[in-house]
């Protein structure tokens, strides 16, 4: 078993489970499988599209030390909040509270 440092690392190792009880009541000759997203850290597929656009924005200089990710009414939020966090923490740059950038 893996251990990990940051919630970041767990974004896009989502598990799948395979529904045997369910290829055997119904008699299916296929491989029935389910993803797991509520596995990852904020409980979302967008987990992963919020976390890419943090780490785009990083590396194209638009979000550095100090900067905050602007928050959103959709659910990437709360990842972009978790990731930023990390960010500033990393760098020691204060505040985790996420709000649009200055």
């Amino acid at each position: 078993m893996a251990i990990y440092k940051s919630l970041t690392e767990l974004v896009g190792k989502t598990p799948i489970l395979e529904l045997t009880h369910i290829e055997e009541a119904e008699g299916l000759k296929a491989t029935v499988l389910a993803k797991l997203e509520y596995f990852n850290p904020a409980g979302s597929v967008k987990d992963r599209i919020a976390k890419q656009m943090i780490e785009d924005a990083e590396a194209d200089g638009k979000l550095g030390p100090g900067s905050r990710a602007a928050p959103s009414s959709s659910r990437p939020a709360a990842t972009r909040a978790s990731v930023s966090r990390r960010s500033r923490r990393q760098e020691g740059t204060g505040s985790s509270s996420p709000c649009r950038r200055r």
